[in-house]
Parts: structure tokens; sequence; C-alpha cells
């Protein structure tokens, strides 16, 4: 297994291991592992509260973890996708906003390296109450201007993944991609200034010639290029995925 065993319970864990072990071998032909095949995974399923595909679609608890540069549209699909999933849309600006209030930013000027580490106790002050409080069964969206290659974005993605494994959810990234002039056309909409987000278009372009969304090593990753999808249209692509993935773990 992964790195990822590090940060997912022994209930996702199994989801994790079944999964894996049937993208590497579907190629070959080979059938998923379902009821019937192994007894001894059968009772580890059993035990994690997996006895039926019809019960796995409906029991297995998400975290989704939408990536993408500032304009993607990442809260807008997690939206649409909350109704799809009944899951609570926790958004990246939630952690940031109550310590820009506090900053003169004009949505250009680059803000000081330093105010991340406030923002990032916020997020992890949000993530430790959703793990002591969140109801168990409920899903969570969150959205995350992640760049490869980027420490504080690694950072937040671990924080994420952490407080997953401690619900024993399942983790979802999904990586939305978009083309360079399509997204400097959505980073310039005017109500991204009122959520004190980014709406330079030519620091959005230089970004997007230059880095990469960021590329968690998890094998359940989904690339997504939206440049010409809709919100709903996206976030139907994302609701599949996971079907799939669920889709998956029973008789092929």
């Amino acid at each position: 297994m992964t790195q990822i065993d590090e940060t997912l319970g022994h209930r996702a864990k199994l989801v994790l291991d079944d999964t894996e072990w049937a993208f590497r071998n579907r190629a070959a032909g080979y059938y998923f592992p379902h009821r019937g095949n192994d007894p001894v995974r059968n009772r580890e399923r059993e035990a994690a509260g997996f006895e039926t595909p019809a019960e796995l679609e409906t029991t297995m608890k998400l975290f989704v973890l939408l990536m993408g540069f500032p304009g993607v549209g990442k809260l807008t699909i997690a939206r649409e996708l909350s109704r799809l999933l009944a899951a609570k849309v926790i958004d990246n600006h939630w952690f940031n906003n109550p310590i820009l209030r506090l900053l003169d930013d004009d949505g250009t000027t680059p803000l000081p390296n330093g105010i991340w580490e406030y923002t990032g106790r916020v997020r992890q002050a949000v993530l430790d109450a959703i793990v002591a409080y969140g109801p168990p069964s409920s899903n969570f969206i969150f959205t995350q201007a992640g760049v490869e290659g980027d420490e504080r974005s690694l950072r937040t993605f671990q924080q994420i993944a952490g407080a997953a494994q401690q619900r024993e959810a399942l983790l979802v990234p999904v990586r939305l991609l978009c083309d360079e002039g399509e997204l400097a056309r959505r980073v310039t909409t005017p109500m991204r200034r009122e959520r004190l987000k980014s709406i330079d278009a030519q620091a959005s372009r230089e970004k997007s010639r230059r880095a990469q969304v960021l590329a968690p090593p998890h094998p359940l990753t989904l690339n997504l290029d939206v440049t010409s999808k809709t919100a709903e249209a996206s976030a139907a692509a994302i609701h599949d995925h996971i079907l799939g993935i669920a889709q998956t773990m029973s008789q092929d």
C-alpha cells in the first residue's frame, strides 16, 4: 500500500485496499473480490459494515477535496455536488476570510507569507470540530487552491487527510483543471471580490503557465477538465466517479 495508509482509518482502508486491487487487476480480466470469494476478507468487510453493494453505497463516509486554481469554480461545483451527496460544504475561504478581513486586501497585491500560518490554525480548529462533533454519517466537501510542489498546499492536504483518518472517512481528491484563457476570464467576476478572492487575471495566466494543481499520491484521485463544463456537469462527473468506487467494491 501507499503512504495514504497512514491517513486512513481501518474502515476506509478496507475500501482503499479493495479498490486498488480492482484497479490493478481489471485489465487482466479478474473480478473484484466480492462477497463469497474470500471468507477472511468477507469477515473483515462485514465487521466494517459493508455487507452488500447497496449498503456500501449508502454507508461510505466521504471527504471530497476539490483542488484547483482560483477561478476554476471550486465552490460553485462543491455546492452542486453537495446536493448529490447530501454533504456539507467547507470552503477554503471560510478559513481564510476571518484573517484576510483584517488586512487592506485589494485582491491583486500579494499577501504577506506569514498570514497563512494563521489561516492554517483556523483550518485546523474547524477540522478538529468536525472530528469531535460532526454527525457520524455526515459527508464533507472541502475546497483548496493547491499547487504542486508548494509546502503549504501539501500541509493543507495533510490536515484534511488527517481529519479523514480520524473520522474513518474515505478521502476522494479531485483536481479541477481549466484552460488558461477561460480561467483568466472566470477569475475576474465581480462576485469573487465580494468574497475576498483574487481577481488578478494576469496572475492567473502566469500561474497557469508555471504551476500545476496539487497532485497528491492517492489512488482515488480524479483529474477533471472543467474548461467547457458547467458546474452541474462537473458535479455529476465527480458523483459518477464516487459511484464507480462503490460499484467496484461490489460484484463486477
